[in-house]
């Protein structure tokens, strides 16, 4: 892949995905996305606001080709050593070489040049059993434009995207504890391009200096948001619940020794003051901890399984490279040097 960007014009062959969602779906599935966020500046729950959402489309290439791929990942081992002694861990160090030949079909890559690759990812999959030719799309206004522009094609990003699938494809044939990528290289060879349009809502929201955004897929259903905090809302809930917590603590106390009768010194009284902003203090930073946990973004997706790859002429192996028993403290008793073995 040559660095730098290719138009191509009136890319011939285009394909659609349908929508199967409406825009009514996408403004539901928003409300229910940022329902019961209460740290959540107001703008994004205006009515008037969730009603600009639009729906679009997004080109992307599909690309498919051959890859020879060469990989080398540190891995570890950790194991309870078992009988008496003062050995009580077994650390067992790793390096896992992997060269094959890979045969990728149809991986997407993001070519709006405006939508960021990282947002996108979390959108998809998408079906692609369900592609059908522009010219029989039932959306046809809304995808003049796209036949009639320059589609920019980023050979930098496309290798980004091939390299990151072909790095996750070898990773996961490394089967232990702990994997971390060391260095992979690749070959890439017969590479072909399908220009596609995949069916997108999308609102952004600009909150401070900074654009948030929310979209669904409108094939699937799938949506995906970002969840900026305010933090006026978060400073006055935190206040509030102090402030309330200390005075509520700090009443009852008073209270119990109204009833029973017992005078309140001025020794007495501080001490239940400390122990009311003590007890507040504790309270709000429970309550607000809670309602940061619900404002953090949703967990990234699990890593995709690519049934659309093939692997052949591999050449997996596994070299021990020492292994380490250690007692409770951690401190090597004994080390030893390994060798290799082979995998499938």
């Amino acid at each position: 892949m040559e660095k730098g960007k290719d138009k191509m014009e009136n890319p011939g062959g285009m394909k659609v995905l349908p929508f199967h969602k409406t825009q009514e779906d996408a403004v539901q599935a928003y409300q229910e996305f940022y329902r019961g966020r209460p740290l959540l500046p107001g703008i994004f729950l205006k009515e008037s606001h969730i009603q600009e959402m639009q729906g679009g489309y997004v080109p992307y290439f599909l690309i498919s080709g051959t890859a020879d791929v060469d990989a080398v990942y540190e891995a570890q081992d950790t194991s309870p050593a078992e009988g008496p002694g003062k050995i009580r861990k077994i650390v067992s160090e790793y390096q896992a070489v992997r060269k094959a030949t890979v045969d990728y079909y149809h991986l997407p890559v993001n070519a709006s040049g405006q939508i960021p690759e990282s947002f996108m990812k979390n959108l998809e999959p998408f079906r692609l059993k369900e592609l059908i030719p522009a010219e029989d799309s039932p959306e046809k206004e809304h995808i003049q434009d796209f036949l009639t522009i320059d589609i920019q094609k980023d050979p930098e990003a496309e290798q980004k995207r091939v390299s990151e699938i072909m790095s996750g494809i070898l990773k996961g044939s490394v089967h232990h504890s702990y994997v971390k990528e060391e260095r992979i290289s690749a070959d890439y060879q017969n590479e072909k391009e399908q220009c596609v349009l995949f069916p997108v809502y999308l609102l952004t929201t600009k909150y401070g200096n900074r654009y948030f955004h929310f979209g669904m897929n409108g094939q699937t259903g799938k949506v995906y948001g970002d969840l900026p905090i305010s933090y006026p809302h978060l400073t006055a809930l935190f206040m509030g619940l102090f402030v309330g917590g200390a005075a509520a603590v700090w009443g009852i106390l008073r209270l119990l020794f109204f009833f029973a009768q017992m005078p309140v010194s001025a020794f007495v009284n501080n001490t239940f003051l400390l122990i009311g902003l003590f007890a507040g203090l504790i309270a709000a930073n429970h309550v607000v901890s809670d309602r940061y946990e619900k404002m953090k973004k949703p967990a990234p997706p699990p890593e995709k399984k690519y049934e659309s790859c093939e692997i052949r002429n591999r050449e997996f192996s596994d070299i021990l490279i020492r292994k380490q028993y250690t007692d409770r403290k951690n401190v090597v008793i004994r080390e030893e040097t390994g060798t290799q073995t082979n995998q499938d």
